[in-house]
């Protein structure tokens, strides 16, 4: 019977949730173009401290600066990265799509789909013996991760805009080549900068301050210095 409560209060969760997420909200929504190349982004780690905990979150935050205050934002999105490295490592997909286009970027993982779940828990068949795969199965049973990938997925299919709105069709329509903007002088010295150390097996987080690339310069990879096992 007390399984059979936790069970029910587990299951209810999830409905509760998803009853939730499903309720439709019309903000109001305010379309603002704005050029690429000046486009605010940094990576920040910050603490949050509550009466008995303290965590560290780290954010990638890409903003639009106020045309008459550059030190305020006139709107922000904020993405919960984990890790600076895995930060750096999103913002560079996201440059390498705006300015080389999609075919630039690698593919989307399918972890949390439904169909991926479904694969693993066949591979899990195949791979585990007979105790360890009930015990799997029965831990799927009790956190119902079946249903929260059903939620997850339509969840995500109430996101997506099913139509653009009447302010951005006019703004999405294809331009004519000839009318495309073209990359700054600046920029395409970055970007050549940037490939020709990826070349070398550089990281983007050994790049240095940008700083120091507008200035032509670039960070040299690591020297040996002494014997053994340390670098300098």
């Amino acid at each position: 019977m007390t399984a059979l409560v936790i069970e029910v209060l587990v299951v209810g969760t999830y409905l509760f949730f998803a009853l939730r997420l499903k309720k439709k909200h019309d903000p109001r929504l305010v379309y603002e173009i704005y050029p690429w190349e000046k486009l605010v982004a940094y990576i920040e780690t910050r603490q949050d401290i509550g009466p008995g905990l303290m965590a560290t979150h780290t954010v990638l935050t890409m903003a639009i600066p106020k045309p008459d205050d550059p030190e305020s934002a006139l709107a922000a999105a904020s993405i919960n990265v984990g890790h600076e490295t895995a930060g750096l490592a999103q913002w560079e997909c996201i440059r390498q799509f705006m300015e080389n286009g999609p075919e630039a970027c690698p593919d989307p993982k399918e972890d949390e789909t439904l169909a991926h779940y479904k694969a693993k828990c066949r591979q899990a068949r195949k791979e585990m013996s007979l105790l360890p795969w009930l015990g799997k199965k029965v831990g799927d049973w009790f956190f119902q991760r079946y249903l929260a990938h059903i939620i997850t997925e339509r969840r995500i299919k109430t996101l997506a805009l099913k139509s653009l709105p009447e302010e951005l069709k006019a703004w999405s329509a294809p331009l004519p080549k000839e009318q495309w903007a073209k990359p700054s002088a600046a920029l395409q010295s970055l970007n050549q900068q940037l490939a020709g150390a990826y070349e070398r097996g550089l990281k983007f987080a050994q790049m240095g301050p940008v700083s120091e690339w507008q200035a032509g310069r670039e960070m040299k990879p690591p020297q040996k210095r002494g014997r053994g096992r340390f670098r300098a």
